[in-house]
């Protein structure tokens, strides 16, 4: 058969369903019902690896700063809260709709992380069925899209985007993305349209307002004008075989070319915007601190090993953690086989493009998506993480899917092969994903999986002290921080704070500050240490050397989980020395740092009335127990309004506040003498004596109510 007969029948082959004129899949409503199956199917896959989630806790592990310790995420949806996610860049980075998803779930279902849970498996499923819709719509192919879009759904490496509550941002950033690339398919139908342009614009930069790391859409968009929409040349596989045999065709010969890279212009600038923005939140928080330390060789060969390892784990997903540790040594022969590793598949798959051109598309998909997290630029302290790969493996998995469908295309009882193939894998992916869920439960269980997994990692230890702290197991906790420390004695400032904070609780007050010491001098410029150590000196009655920690911390800057305590502490000197101004500003600042808090309210209170100023201090009190102020707490500050009452004559509104208290504990001798001071003051001389009976009853050796009653001429 000559040359030019095969080239004709190729030719008349018929092209893909998204190649239609009219738009529209050629037996789509024939096979819908297919499709809805395979939705259900997908949805249940994901429901049965990731149900679970529903009892589990938030993590330690930023959950506390970004949910249920974030008071802008705590208050539900308002106008500050909304304002605050739109302006906020101190959480590393520029991403506004996480945080609205958060505010949300905090509105529905509180602080109770099972529904924050839920929220982001609901996300996953959506993008599991969006992955099979927008490969079946690009490529006409229904089961192997189903088969990457259930190994997308169920793939262990999805725990820890899915179960973290904190990468919200990537079920999020996965749905705008897939959602992206459904409207580009449908714009590239009628490139006229420029309201399916605008979406397209509209959907990627919701995508990079919910994660930047998707900035690298436009160029896996390329990969699609590519591979399956052929728009880079508007030919087919075989003239375009062809003419790249000529030596004078080539890319900008060709006249399409230049309107399709035209076409991604704005979404190119876009995200160089969001580079920008991204670049510029890493350093006010200290991101991009470890760059500096690390010079450009280690962070290339810690990439090259990288990439390496993501395939490895994409096809045998153990040992995988929370936490991956950053070897600065690594072994050469893991970089020289990473490196191999690499430039073997991409000379394949370039050697195979015409023959096999998805294997270029998902090959590059799976490098360029992972490049802005790969660690080039390194931003934090892991070497790689699981829930980078969210996004970039569905690339490898299409490679896959689709090689191994064309390998098998001849084979007589290929569809028997198919079947069994996934029915070994897909089960076997679900039931390692679903124990890999199950390490999320709490944060003790995961950072002890993760030690098991990587034992000298000295974040995960200090993680773990963390969570042994939360949960009361000090002397734990303890051994956990000084692991850490043991693990880097050089340079974890972090792991010293905290295993000062823990000194401090078991009232080891020298050790712990000596290890807040220790801390300064690895970080000078933090200002949360110092305050640690502030708190512990004062504890110690150190008080003038407490003030100048604190005045430092307060220049310096902390956390916002510190700072409302650091104000507290600092008034409570100022009172001690006699600066009342100083000291109700400090206390005022603490009630603006964390509103809401009854505590705080009641401590400003207590300074007002050292100080004399009553009123103010009663309104206080009444505002603490209006907040919900409970305990022992509310009793004294029930208390103390009664006796600031009698104080400024108002002697019914006393009586009635210590009638409310004996009410609430009557077996109390304290409120009952108090009732009857306040009654003798109202001359109900009577009633007083009563209470006092009362109180000797409860304790006949009360010596004040005996001479009370005496006062009151009563036997």
């Amino acid at each position: 058969m000559s040359r030019k007969t095969r080239d004709t029948r190729q030719r008349k082959q018929p092209e893909p369903p998204i190649a239609s004129v009219s738009g529209r899949l050629p037996g789509f409503w024939e096979s819908h019902r297919t499709e809805a199956l395979i939705c259900a199917a997908l949805m249940v896959a994901v429901l049965l690896v990731f149900a679970q989630v529903r009892d589990f806790q938030f993590i330690n592990l930023d959950d506390d700063r970004n949910v249920y310790e974030n008071p802008a995420v705590r208050n539900g949806l308002t106008l500050d809260g909304l304002k605050w996610a739109f302006t906020a860049t101190e959480r590393d980075y520029w991403h506004p709709l996480p945080w609205i998803s958060h505010m949300l779930d905090a509105q529905l279902f509180g602080m109770h992380p099972g529904g924050h849970h839920l929220t982001s498996v609901c996300l996953h499923i959506l993008n599991a069925i969006l992955v099979f819709l927008v490969l079946r719509r690009m490529t006409g192919a229904v089961w192997r899209s189903a088969m990457v879009a259930a190994l997308f759904a169920i793939h262990p490496l999805r725990a820890e985007s899915v179960a973290w509550v904190t990468e919200r941002k990537d079920v999020l950033g996965g749905l705008f993305w897939w959602l992206t690339t459904w409207a580009y398919v449908e714009y590239t139908k009628n490139t006229a349209s420029r309201k399916r342009y605008g979406l397209v614009i509209l959907l990627f930069l919701m995508a990079l307002m919910s994660k930047p790391t998707v900035m690298t859409l436009p160029f896996f968009l390329l990969l699609l004008d590519y591979w399956p929409l052929k728009r880079l040349w508007g030919q087919s596989r075989v003239s375009l075989k062809r003419s790249w045999g000529q030596s004078g065709v080539s890319l900008v010969d060709t006249p399409d070319c230049p309107h399709i890279i035209l076409e991604k212009l704005p979404l190119f600038a876009l995200s160089g915007i969001f580079v920008f923005l991204t670049f510029t939140a890493q350093r006010q928080v200290g991101a991009t601190d470890l760059v500096g330390r690390l010079s450009l060789p280690v962070r290339v060969a810690n990439s090259l090993v990288a990439y390496a390892t993501y395939l490895l784990n994409a096809v045998w997903p153990y040992p995988l953690a929370a936490i991956y540790p950053y070897h600065r040594n690594l072994p050469a022969w893991q970089v020289v086989a990473a490196g191999l590793l690499l430039a073997a598949v991409t000379a394949l798959v370039m050697w195979k493009a015409v023959r096999f051109p998805y294997l270029p598309v998902g090959w590059f998909w799976y490098l360029g998506a992972l490049l802005p997290v790969i660690g080039l630029v390194q931003m934090g302290f892991q070497s790689r993480a699981d829930r980078f790969t969210y996004i970039p493996l569905t690339g490898f998995f299409l490679m896959i899917v689709w090689l191994a469908g064309d390998l098998m295309a001849k084979w007589k009882h290929r569809t028997v092969a198919a079947v069994a193939i996934a029915a070994i894998v897909l089960p076997a992916l679900g039931v390692r994903a679903w124990s890999q869920v199950g390490y999320w439960h709490d944060s003790i269980t995961l950072f002890q999986q993760n030690l098991t997994v990587t034992p000298a990692n000295q974040w995960a230890s200090r993680e773990l002290g963390t969570a042994l702290a939360d949960a009361g197991r000090i002397d734990e906790a303890i051994a956990a921080y000084s692991q850490a420390v043991a693990l880097d004695p050089t340079d974890h400032m972090k792991s010293r704070d905290n295993l000062g904070i823990a000194l401090a609780r078991k009232g080891r007050l020298e050790e712990a500050v000596e290890r807040f010491q220790e801390a300064q001098r690895f970080w000078p410029a933090d200002g949360d240490c110092r305050g640690h150590r502030g708190m512990a000196l004062m504890q110690m009655g150190r008080a003038d050397e407490a003030l100048a920690c604190f005045r430092e911390a307060e220049r310096l800057g902390v956390s916002p989980k510190l700072a409302s305590t650091l104000q507290t502490n600092l008034g409570q000197l100022l009172i001690q020395q006699g600066k009342t101004a100083e000291a109700l500003a400090s206390f005022s600042e603490a009630i603006r740092l964390r509103p809401g808090a009854p505590d705080l309210h009641s401590n400003l209170a207590i300074a007002l009335m050292q100080v004399g100023r009553t009123t103010e201090a009663i309104s206080e009190f009444k505002e603490a127990l209006r907040l919900g102020l409970s305990g022992g707490l509310a009793n004294w500050a029930e208390a103390n309004i009664g006796w600031m009452l009698l104080g400024e004559g108002r002697i019914p509104e006393a009586v009635e506040q210590y009638g409310e208290l004996v009410k609430k504990e009557p077996q109390s001798p304290l409120w009952r003498r108090s009732m009857a001071r306040a009654l003798e003051s109202a001359g109900r001389n009577e009633e007083a004596i009563e209470q006092l009976r009362a109180v000797l009853r409860l304790d006949p050796n009360d010596k004040e109510a005996r001479e009370m009653m005496a006062s009151l001429g009563a036997k």
